[in-house]
């Protein structure tokens, strides 16, 4: 967990490659339904009837889509993952109350307590806004390019090839500026609440080289992993 730019997806990618773990994260779970629907296609979820259209264009503002639409969503990802006996590494999920409240016990059902494992990743607003305005990505496989001095001309994906972009109009500044209040606001109250269910969050420093984030994170990792 962190806000934009923390470095969540790459630290996710680097337990990923250690680990083997799925990558399980909610913008690519949301961004493969606007993908896989049209704009004027609707999707109904607890008895409200949404288009994808409608979502998207919140999701594009930088404002968190519909708590319930999402939670939806990552709960099925979430349960076909458990039946295949995958383990999980999550980055970004769950961004509200609402979906903690739904996902935190789902977690528990199907893992168990000494399975979940939980990194609060802070770094300032300043480093949030130069980290995403200045971020691409990988158009074929969404894997994060991070903007270093080792990845600034780098053109294609050095996992699978594809071409880098950016993602527009999300990690614009002014967008940003919006995304880091809806953390402030919907997401960060979340650490104390999963902190009141007995689970422990490891605050780690998020700034710095990747590697030595990487190293903070790896410090707090059970041996079993």
């Amino acid at each position: 967990m962190g806000p934009p730019g923390a470095g969540k997806g790459t630290q996710a990618e680097i337990l990923v490659d250690k680990y083997g773990f799925f990558h399980l994260e909610s913008s690519k779970v949301i961004e493969a339904q606007f993908n896989t629907h049209k704009d004027d296609e609707e999707f109904h979820v607890r008895g409200k009837t949404y288009t994808y259209g409608q979502v998207k264009q919140q999701w594009q503002d930088g404002i968190l889509v519909e708590p319930e639409v999402v939670s939806h969503w990552i709960a099925e990802e979430i349960r076909h993952h458990a039946n295949e006996g995958t383990s999980l590494v999550f980055s970004g999920s769950p961004r509200t109350m609402l979906e903690a409240e739904e996902q935190i016990p789902l977690h528990r059902e199907l893992y168990g307590d000494d399975r979940i494992h939980i990194f609060h990743i802070s770094v300032p607003a300043e480093a949030s806004i130069h980290r995403n305005s200045h971020r691409r990505i990988c158009q074929d496989c969404r894997n994060p390019i991070p903007f270093t001095p080792e990845t600034e001309g780098l053109k294609t994906c050095p996992k699978c090839g594809g071409p880098i972009v950016k993602r527009g109009k999300l990690d614009d500044v002014e967008t940003i500026k919006v995304r880091l209040v809806e953390f402030a606001e919907r997401t960060l109250p979340i650490v104390d609440f999963i902190k009141q269910q007995g689970l422990s969050v490891h605050d780690i420093d998020g700034m710095g080289e990747i590697e030595d984030v990487a190293a903070r994170i790896e410090e707090h990792l059970p041996d079993a992993v």
